[in-house]
């Protein structure tokens, strides 16, 4: 059971639902193998919904199609009849009855009886590789301490910076001949 505590979630501030959660813990939607990621935010209506423009005091035209398609963020909006609600966010989207025992519950039922709705959201991840980092850049042309380089050697690139040690004459001339014992 979910350890979700709503405070609050009916008082109303300028016009918009105020929820304070604390001690959010959605370990039975973490289980499922669908979902990708869970949130905290307000329920999101398809644009194509009844409800999308028409509050929900307002029934439900029933000539009106109902919406079968995902529900996604490019897709949903958020009015100001949203209510608070567990955001799920899941791989595929699936019929309930398909999913059996792994379909994300609609509603979460809190230990001291209260109830948060959930939002089911299409949130297919992004598993393609990024594209290849290009070589090494020079910002000067140049050549110093910190240049970087590249190096092909049997079949390996190596990238690497150029380091210099600069020291005056005389005194390396002094090092040398206080090595050799002059």
């Amino acid at each position: 059971m979910s350890q979700v505590c709503l405070s609050r979630c009916h008082e109303r501030t300028n016009d918009q639902p105020r929820r304070v959660l604390t001690g959010l813990s959605c370990s039975v939607l973490s289980n499922l193998e669908n979902v990708v990621a869970t949130a905290i935010g307000r329920y999101r209506i398809h644009e194509r919904d009844w409800y999308a423009t028409h509050a929900p005091d307002q029934r439900r035209d029933p000539g009106f199609p109902r919406v079968t398609e995902a529900r996604t963020l490019q897709n949903s909006i958020v009015r100001p009849w949203s209510w608070p609600a567990v955001l799920v966010f899941v791989k595929t989207w699936e019929q309930k009855d398909r999913l059996g025992s792994q379909a994300v519950p609609r509603t979460l039922y809190l230990p001291d009886g209260r109830v948060v709705p959930t939002c089911v959201i299409l949130a297919t991840p992004d598993e393609e590789l990024p594209p290849p980092v290009p070589g090494p850049s020079q910002v000067s042309s140049l050549l110093g301490g910190g240049y970087s380089c590249s190096r092909l050697h049997q079949g390996i690139r190596s990238l690497g910076t150029l380091g210099c040690l600069v020291q005056r004459w005389e005194l390396l001339r002094t090092d040398q001949s206080a090595r050799r014992g002059r």
